[in-house]
């Protein structure tokens, strides 16, 4: 039971919403106190577009501050904000588009296509308003379900056939004969035996360490697992220096290149340790690369087997099992009832299950972000639903069925949900490419259904949500609208 959260989780959601809902809501509310009255009765409304630029910019501002509120990361927030200004520039050049295309005539009954662009262009910047509306929700929702295929799937397909699943700890000395022979009985490749002997680093180069770092991030003392090893472990790359040989006799160690790096080190510095009470030096002979996706025991230091074999140690070892040969655990624990065994494939169950119900949590989120969208589309239809009623009414009376009406509000929504998916994939991929790379530093390839599953869906989407919404256009008489 991981406890109460607390207050604090209610609070921060709280003030979301009411940043979120003042800094998007202030440009109506701005425009709101500016308007003369005489020229609203009169319709003359003034030039909507002064103060666009401020006004939206200090709602980025926002959105961006609240989303490193959360992550505590500038890589993760400048990359979703990067591929929020993409998907809204994109927008904003297709919305001026629709505006200036001089290709697009007006509307003439018996060419649906004509129809439906003459639409497209009459209400070119609330429409392209609404594909960024509509981009930007279902941007972040590929943007989740893009990252974490992509990620399970690299990671999947970067474990070999019979990697290690299965961690043994607190092997005795005593029981390291016996632990290899039980396996070997059992039909199990015969795992290498790692000894474990804590220590720590007191000084580097006659230096002393300081025993707290108030940052964390300097060089202080560290408690480390030592290990001893005459071969180079499988799955570490030697980048610089030289394994010692197997009659090595002076005190050397080997460190893994994070960890040098983190402490400052490199190949000939004299490190000076401390193992329980008792004080060693050892020169580092060489910097390792470790893959620590192997899942096998990795080390940060690594001596020869001559300068640790007079310290205490337990081992361990990591080994592969698959599930016909399960109960074979049963049978290791009653035999060894010391030792300590992690099954890592229920780990990973378990961790994939917690990023399935996390995402799942996400993903309603932005199906609710979606659903907001609707609803601005919806009003947006609503707004402009008189004048396409009169529009509709004069096509009718010159002979124009509803068929062609209706065909024309198809392709029109339609057209809008093409652009909406075309803009949200490109920003998804923006976005993923720049999350897998920068922060992730995992390998990137393009995904395809995301294309599909983004172009099809905002298609349907918002052709659906805009006919239906529409749909009174084609159902009231052409003679009382005109009469009205």
């Amino acid at each position: 039971d991981p406890g109460s959260s607390g207050i604090k989780p209610y609070l921060a959601g709280a003030a979301t919403s009411f940043v979120c809902l003042l800094v998007f809501s202030w440009p109506s509310i701005r425009r709101l106190s500016l308007a003369n009255p005489m020229r609203v009765l009169g319709r003359d409304l003034a030039d909507k577009s002064k103060g666009f630029v401020a006004d939206y910019s200090i709602g980025l501002l926002s959105l961006t501050l609240l989303i490193f509120f959360y992550s505590q990361n500038w890589q993760l927030v400048l990359s979703l904000v990067l591929g929020l200004v993409i998907v809204a520039i994109l927008g904003v050049i297709i919305s001026l588009a629709f505006l200036t295309s001089s290709r697009v005539l007006g509307m003439r009954a018996g060419s649906v296509w004509r129809l439906a662009f003459a639409g497209l262009k009459r209400r070119g910047l609330a429409n392209g308003l609404q594909v960024v509306v509509f981009a930007v929700a279902i941007m972040m929702l590929l943007v989740l379900l893009g990252i974490r295929t992509s990620l399970l799937n690299q990671w999947e397909a970067q474990l070999p056939a019979e990697t290690p699943n299965h961690f043994i700890l607190n092997i005795g000395p005593s029981d390291v004969e016996k632990l290899e022979a039980f396996l070997k009985s059992a039909s199990i490749s015969e795992p290498p035996m790692f000894p474990i002997i804590r220590g720590r680093i007191i000084s580097i180069n006659n230096e002393a360490l300081p025993s707290k770092d108030p940052d964390g991030a300097g060089r202080r003392q560290r408690e480390a697992n030592f290990t001893w090893s005459e071969a180079l472990p499988e799955s570490n790359k030697i980048l610089s220096g030289s394994w010692w040989s197997d009659n090595e006799n002076k005190p050397v160690v080997s460190i893994e290149e994070d960890y040098a790096r983190r402490m400052g080190l490199s190949v000939g510095d004299v490190l000076g340790l401390q193992i329980g009470d008792y004080p060693l030096e050892a020169v580092v002979a060489s910097i390792r690369e470790v893959d620590w996706q192997s899942f096998r025991p990795n080390f940060f230091m690594i001596f020869p087997k001559k300068t640790l074999s007079d310290f205490s140690s337990t081992f361990m070892t990591s080994f592969y099992l698959s599930q016909d040969q399960k109960p074979v655990l049963n049978q290791l624990v009653r035999q060894f009832p010391t030792i300590t065994v992690i099954e890592m494939d229920v780990v990973l169950e378990q961790i994939r299950e917690i990023i399935d119900e996390v995402s799942a949590i996400i993903e309603l989120v932005l199906v609710l972000v979606i659903a907001a969208g609707s609803l601005v589309l919806i009003s947006g239809v609503q707004a402009s639903l008189d004048s396409r009623m009169t529009e509709s009414a004069v096509l009718r009376v010159m002979g124009a069925r509803k068929k062609l009406i209706l065909g024309g509000l198809l392709i029109e929504f339609s057209t809008l949900g093409l652009f909406a998916g075309v803009l949200a994939c490109f920003g998804a991929e923006a976005s993923i490419y720049i999350v897998l790379t920068w922060i992730l530093d995992a390998p990137y390839a393009p995904i395809p259904w995301v294309w599909l599953v983004g172009i099809s869906g905002a298609m349907l989407l918002i052709g659906t949500i805009g006919v239906l919404s529409s749909r009174k256009v084609v159902l009231s008489s052409p003679l009382l609208i005109l009469r009205e």
